[in-house]
């Protein structure tokens, strides 16, 4: 896993009036671009990129580049 900088990893979040706690899952090889915010719950694929800035809210499966806000793969890695 390579962690650009500046990231968030929130494992826990408070929706309404309601606290959400749900582990984060980051895979092998896994690299995070910087000011990245990965939501509780998420598991990010092994081999794939999340561009800097996005905002994961859904997990990301293996192999892909994924960007935006919320994030969504955009490329599927070899």
């Amino acid at each position: 896993m390579l962690l650009g900088g500046y990231d968030f990893i929130l494992a826990h979040s408070h929706i309404g009036y309601e606290n959400v706690n749900a582990p984060i899952v980051i895979k092998k090889n896994a690299r995070i671009g910087v000011g990245v915010t990965i939501l509780p719950g998420v598991t990010i694929g092994e081999n794939s990129v999340i561009g800097a800035g996005a905002v994961v809210t859904t997990s990301i499966p293996d192999n892909v580049v994924a960007v935006g806000i919320p994030a969504k793969p955009i490329n599927k890695l070899k």
